[in-house]
């Protein structure tokens, strides 16, 4: 699980921020709601306005903004929020809860109107009696008896004044003073009957009077119903409430509109007798706060006068974004994975559930979170603590939906537990059967019983071998089968000991999740059987599977719920061991104090969990690991450094912690055989850490099991090209050179400093290195005579075979062809070695043409005569690389071998002769008689042998054209032809000149006139007549000649020569006299 969590522990001494859940008076965009309500307050017909959304809408917050902008707009709020409402929506119980909403209805109301403006109501309130007022009262009726007295007794009052002679008391006597005070005896009696019957009207103590038979009806009769019963009360406080508008929130938790038909027909009468004539009451509103689905059908409509939708502040497509900025405000965003929380939001879609989420999360981290808790598995908790809360009751005492999941995990397992003991049961009566075979043996023994009954037959010895091999073959199968089928019984143990510890989020997949949710069930006591319905029917139950199946909520709930209180570990240690359960693990130096007793407390499952990984620990581990059950831990440890490609914590324990390197070596291939073939093609270790690993690898490990350290051949590889393993401090035993021989190492290039003499020796006797000039010469140096190096210059070949009797000089011809290509490619740069040498090598047969190829072009010699190497097909590579000596024999040898036309490297290598050098006039050259002919041809119709090397050539040889038909031939190698006289003068040459050749024709013709003149049927052509006519190279003789051959006219326009006589010849033979 993917965390951005802290490991911070909240300061308790910093201020607590908490979010209210009341309604706020600050709705962002009010104005439209605004609107809204002020045209219903505008109009006289609207009377019963709903305000319609989901729960946390914001419904409450219009309400209570617009109230803080229209102060003169007086309000009643009505709610059910505090009444217990369970079983509303059942049919058995409605009326008796509707009586009782209804009551509660008219006490909600009484309460909130002021006594002043409804003094007449029939409900007794009871008000505080003030000193004040009770002295006041206590007053006026001693006042009233006093006065009473006075009136009933004046004459005794005078009497006792007169007798007893008070003269300041006269006035008391006196007619006016009794006049006075029968004034304010009246006044008095009054004000007190007033109160009288003020009270008896309020109380209702005293219904009637009846005088003299009589009966006066203080008190209207009481209805039997509740709304009826008290209607015209409820019309009276509605009616002088002194109030705009009366709110009803939270109605629609009864699953029932009943109550608000009846409120809506207290409405219509209370408007109906303020819109008479004579009445100046206010008319009253009553708004609805509901959910759009209180009423199923378009009913609701004809209900409401008005609905006016709220828009929900908040639901699960942004309140991601209120996460965001609630976690922001607290500073504490950073705590949450980001995905986590974009995840939880798609369930959260009421405003006052996510800030109680975010109030509850705060406060509980506060005050537990002292072992760095989780907090993405914190706020998880306290989501499903918000969302179901009496399951979160039942889970803190192990009872409950969410605990009967927990204790549910093993039978998720069982049937993947039966799989893998029945396929572990199988394999074992495979593998412990002694007369397991494999199936192809049967038909095998079938063919020998078969072929014995036909044992002189010719064939029969081909047919045994072939059934031998079959048999050979049919056994390693089996051998192969079997070992398989014992890695796949390993393989299925582990699995199975590792099925036994998985959590509940490692067995919950889409596949399972919803029949296993589904078939949770638990009887109690009494064996009735819980079904969990409530959890199960809960709009959030798919956010509590996601919580479950992601393990946010897992087996270490309780730590989360508690306190932690140290004990027989130190505080350090247990958080080690608290990232363990949470799966946060700490950083791998963490120290520990006592890793002892830690792995004591730690379960064998952990092992296998990355949060293990610990330095103190696995170091503990290693020094013990000859305890079986130690030794089984470390195991798991090194399997999840395996898993984890965790390179990083093994480099540092090898350098900083292990005592014993070869231990740790032992303990790392023990359970990661290829630890050194997945660590070194990647470089994962560091150069001098992989060094000193395979040294003391090569050293301890037993031969027979190296090869399992050399998958895909990563560790000879690496070995072959570090040839540093050889210098090595510490006594090498005799499973060193063993392990390299096994590996069939082979070092690509020794350092012959430091290197440990007893390793040289060995990997020089069994040839563990490659042939090339630095190990050859570090070979010559160590185990060669001195005087060998001083002669090695560009003779490598020949001082390594000097010794025949070394064990390089062996290895040189047992396989000469590669180990002279190795010589070639990376210390020939020039050879000079003798000519017998040379020819040796080029002669030899066991070498392949390449090799040749290659040591040719790096000889800096050349070979005199070319009929001394035998291999004919190195002559052309001899030519090529300039080293064949410049002979004509050389030449006439080559040219006689391929017996074709010149080929491109004799071409380049008579073009490297001087030219003076090209005389083939002697005739000793050739072998043959038909040998300097084709020479000649071949020379002839040759176009890249440069010109003055082919003239020399052919003017030396005793030969010439009789025919010549190449059109290939360029012009100017054609006018070298005529003028050395190569090409015999005749009919046929002469028209294939004048067809391919134009520009040859002339000098074709000058070069051979005499024969030109005497060719038999010879017709001269015009343009030719006139060309030969106009140009100086012919004399004037020889233009009369051909003039004489021409039995034509000529136009004397086209004559451009001075000469009188051929002027004269032509205008008396041939003259054409043209159109000018």
């Amino acid at each position: 699980m993917d965390k951005k969590t802290t490991q911070d522990t909240p300061k308790k001494d910093t201020p607590l921020a908490l979010y209210k859940l009341t309604p706020t008076d600050q709705v962002d965009n009010i104005e439209t709601y605004q609107k809204a309500i002020d045209f219903v307050f505008d109009s006289p017909d609207l009377h019963n306005i709903a305000l319609s959304g989901p729960y946390g809408a914001g419904k409450s917050s219009v309400l209570e903004s617009y109230k803080k902008r229209n102060k003169k707009k007086r309000f009643i709020h009505i709610s059910l929020t505090d009444f217990d409402l369970q079983g509303v929506g059942n049919t058995k119980k409605a009326l008796d809860n509707i009586a009782f909403i209804e009551r509660k209805i008219l006490s909600q109301l009484l309460h909130q109107i002021k006594p002043s403006y409804i003094p007449l109501t029939a409900f007794h309130l009871k008000n505080p009696v003030t000193k004040w007022g009770a002295g006041r009262f206590a007053f006026w009726i001693i006042t009233t008896i006093a006065l009473l007295l006075y009136q009933f007794k004046f004459t005794s009052v005078v009497r006792f004044i007169i007798e007893n002679e008070i003269s300041r008391f006269e006035w008391i006597a006196s007619a006016a003073c009794r006049g006075w005070a029968f004034v304010a005896m009246l006044i008095a009696v009054t004000f007190l009957t007033y109160k009288l019957i003020w009270y008896l009207r309020t109380t209702k103590c005293l219904r009637k009077i009846a005088v003299q038979g009589n009966e006066i009806e203080l008190n209207e009769k009481a209805d039997e119903s509740l709304f009826d019963k008290y209607l015209n009360e409820v019309l009276y406080l509605l009616n002088n409430a002194n109030v705009n508008a009366i709110v009803f929130e939270n109605f629609d938790r009864l699953q029932s509109p009943e109550i608000l038909v009846r409120l809506r027909e207290v409405n219509q009468l209370v408007n109906v007798r303020q819109n008479t004539k004579r009445s100046r009451k206010k008319r009253v509103r009553f708004f609805y706060l509901v959910r759009d689905d209180m009423f199923t059908t378009k009913d609701r409509t004809k209900f409401f006068d008005l609905i006016i939708p709220v828009v929900p502040v908040i639901d699960s497509s942004n309140s991601y974004d209120m996460f965001l900025t609630y976690l922001k405000e607290q500073d504490i965003l950073d705590r949450f994975d980001e995905y986590f929380l974009r995840d939880l939001s798609l369930y959260i879609d009421e405003m006052r559930i996510l800030r109680n989420i975010i109030n509850e999360y705060v406060i509980y981290n506060r005050q537990i979170n002292t072992t760095n808790l989780d907090h993405n598995r914190l706020l998880a908790l306290i989501t499903y603590k918000n969302l179901f809360p009496k399951d979160f009751t039942e889970l803190q005492l192990d009872r409950g939906f969410v605990a009967e999941i927990f204790r549910s995990t093993p039978s998720l397992l069982q049937g993947q537990k039966e799989l893998y003991e029945n396929r572990i049961t199988e394999i074992d009566s495979i593998i412990e059967t002694a007369s397991y075979k494999h199936p192809s043996l049967d038909k095998i023994d079938k063919l020998e019983s078969y072929l014995s009954r036909y044992a002189q037959r010719p064939h029969a010895p081909e047919i045994k071998d072939i059934l031998l091999r079959l048999r050979d073959n049919a056994l390693a199968k089996q051998q192969l089968e079997k070992e398989g089928l014992s890695k796949e019984r390993d393989s299925l143990t582990k699995k199975l000991s590792r099925l036994a510890h998985l959590q509940l989020k490692d067995t919950l997949d889409r596949s399972n999740i919803t029949e296993h949710f589904n078939s949770i069930n638990v009887k109690n006591i009494a064996g009735e059987t819980e079904l969990f319905l409530d959890v199960k029917g809960n709009h959030y139950f798919d956010l509590l599977k996601y919580l479950l199946r992601s393990g946010y909520i897992d087996e270490t709930y309780p730590d989360y719920l508690t306190y932690f209180y140290p004990a027989s570990i130190s505080h350090s240690d247990m958080l080690f061991l608290r990232s363990i359960t949470d799966q946060k693990a700490f950083k791998p130096d963490y120290k520990l104090n006592n890793p002892d007793k830690l792995y004591d407390r730690i379960s064998d499952r952990y092992f296998l969990q990355p949060e293990t990984i610990n330095h103190d620990l696995f170091d503990y581990l290693v020094s013990s690991a000859l305890d079986a059950e130690h030794r089984s831990r470390l195991s798991s440890m090194v399997l999840q450094l395996h898993k984890d490609r965790n390179y990083r914590f093994i480099i540092n324990h090898f350098q900083l912690y292990s005592e014993s390197k070869t231990n740790l070596i032992s303990a790392i291939h023990s359970e990661w055989p290829t630890f050194l073939a997945d660590a070194i093609p990647k470089n994962s270790l560091p150069e001098q850490i992989l060094l000193q690993w395979v040294q003391l690898a090569l050293n301890s490990i037993k031969t027979e099991n190296i090869l399992q350290l050399n998958q895909d051949s990563h560790l000879a590889n690496w070995t072959s090209d570090h040839s540093s393993v050889l210098i090595f401090e510490d006594e090498a035993t005799d499973n060193y050179i063993e392990n390299l021989y096994e590996l069939e190492i082979s070092f690509s290039k020794i350092d012959d400093e430091n290197v440990n003499r007893q390793l040289m020796e060995g990997v020089y006797e069994h040839s563990l290195y490659d042939l090339n000039t630095h190990n050859i010469e570090i070979m010559l140096k160590m185990f060669y005579q001195e005087d060998t190096l001083n002669h090695l210059q560009n003779r490598w070949l020949s001082a390594i075979l000097s010794e025949s009797e070394q064990f390089l000089a062996k290895r040189v011809a047992n396989d000469l062809d590669s180990c002279l290509n190795l010589l070639l490619d990376e210390g020939y740069s020039s050879i000079s070695d003798d000519d017998d040498v040379v020819l040796q090598v080029l002669n030899s047969d066991k070498l392949t043409s390449d090799t040749k190829k290659k040591y040719i072009q790096r000889l800096s010699v050349v070979v005199s005569v070319l009929n001394t190497v035998s291999d004919h097909e190195m002559w052309s590579v001899l030519l090529e690389n300039n080293k064949l000596a410049q002979s004509l024999p050389n030449i006439v040898t080559y040219f006689a071998n391929i017996e074709t036309e010149l080929d491109q490297p004799l071409i380049n290598f008579i073009n490297s002769f001087p030219v003076k050098q090209l005389d083939f006039s002697n005739p000793d050259l050739f072998q043959g008689e038909d040998l300097p002919k084709s020479f000649f041809d071949n020379v002839l119709l040759c176009n890249d042998i440069t010109l003055d090397r082919y003239k020399s050539i052919l003017s030396t040889l005793p030969f010439q054209a009789v025919s010549f038909d190449s059109t290939e031939l360029d012009p100017e190698r054609v006018r070298t032809l005529i003028n050395i006289g190569m090409l015999e003068m005749n009919l046929a040459t002469l028209e294939h000149i004048r067809e391919h050749y134009g520009s040859c024709t002339l000098d074709y013709i000058h070069a051979n006139f005499d024969e030109y003149t005497e060719i038999s049927d010879l017709v001269i052509p015009g343009d030719e007549i006139m060309a030969i006519l106009n140009d100086n190279i012919f004399s004037e003789d020889q233009k009369k000649s051909a003039l004489s051959l021409y039995s034509h006219s000529i136009s004397i326009r086209d004559y451009t020569d001075e000469s009188d006589d051929i002027f004269k010849q032509i205008l008396e033979n041939h003259f054409y006299e043209d159109i000018a």
